[in-house]
């Protein structure tokens, strides 16, 4: 891919790109769809019992500026990664900053900071060992578990994916979201990724994503007051229970992050690629 972020205007134009410009080409107008792809593993392991992955050890080491960076080194990796030259410390900062009414309560960015966090991400084996290319430095994901080189999910049944909206980005949710409501934010896409809502139980929290019962509780009051929470409440039988019943709240995301709107954007993707896509024509035709 060229370096060339020009626009088809022939005169010249000195004005800065702003925070709001960088992140609409690299998520709207340079990405292939309306949303990211990020493998299961980085929410949970597969199999049963301590079931802990990336995500726990991320909100446990309150290594959220790490998590932010990796969702956006993935979330551009489908065009970063035939981009020519690396992008510098001033664009992954300026992808990062929050602006307007969020500058203030945003989470905020230095290229001290920047380093550090991607020191951290190298790690958690989260990133290649970083190569210099003249001035910048070549930043390469690798897998979402940090076990392996770093490919596009396939979507198969041995390799899930959840998706995240681009509106994340677009929005600045990702500057103003504290960890454990992204944290949250995440098992919930994770859970929904073929059912309308889940049940998360607060006892097996720890054990099946290494988040606190307390973290839990955070998160959800913060996609709550940012009205991005469902809930509905369900009746179950408890033997053991004084009633011989006990309620349970089943959690769902609202807006964009529904399941039904991500469904719609992946068929909307799906349909574009199936358009380009060639056709054949066998010798019976």
């Amino acid at each position: 891919m060229s370096d060339d972020t020009d626009t088809a205007d022939p005169g010249d134009d000195s004005t800065p790109a702003t925070p709001e410009e960088t992140r609409r080409i690299g998520f709207t107008e340079w990405s292939p769809r309306l949303y990211s792809v990020y493998r299961h593993v980085l929410v949970q392991r597969p199999g049963t019992g301590i079931r802990e992955a990336v995500l726990g050890t991320m909100v446990t080491a309150r290594q959220h500026r790490a998590l932010v960076l990796y969702l956006l080194l993935v979330g551009w990796w489908p065009w970063l990664q035939k981009y020519e030259t690396p992008l510098s410390a001033d664009t992954w900062l300026r992808a990062l900053r929050a602006t307007g009414k969020h500058a203030a309560t945003g989470l905020t960015w230095s290229a001290s900071s920047l380093s550090r966090t991607f020191n951290d991400l190298e790690d958690l084996k989260l990133i290649e060992p970083r190569v210099r290319t003249k001035r910048y430095v070549r930043v390469v994901p690798r897998r979402e578990d940090g076990a392996a080189a770093y490919t596009i999910p396939s979507g198969a049944s041995d390799d899930p994916y959840f998706t995240l909206p681009h509106v994340f980005w677009t929005s600045q949710m990702f500057a103003t979201l504290g960890l454990p409501g992204l944290a949250v934010l995440l098992i919930i896409l994770k859970e929904t990724n073929g059912q309308d809502d889940v049940w998360l139980s607060r006892t097996d929290m720890t054990a099946w994503y290494g988040i606190s019962d307390r973290s839990v509780t955070r998160g959800l009051a913060e996609l709550r007051n940012n009205k991005l929470l469902g809930e509905r409440l369900i009746t179950v039988k408890a033997p053991m229970a004084p009633g011989g019943v006990t309620v349970r709240t089943r959690y769902s995301l609202l807006g964009d992050y529904s399941r039904a709107s991500r469904d719609t954007q992946r068929a909307a993707a799906k349909a574009v690629r199936d358009a380009a896509a060639p056709t054949t024509t066998s010798a019976a035709e």
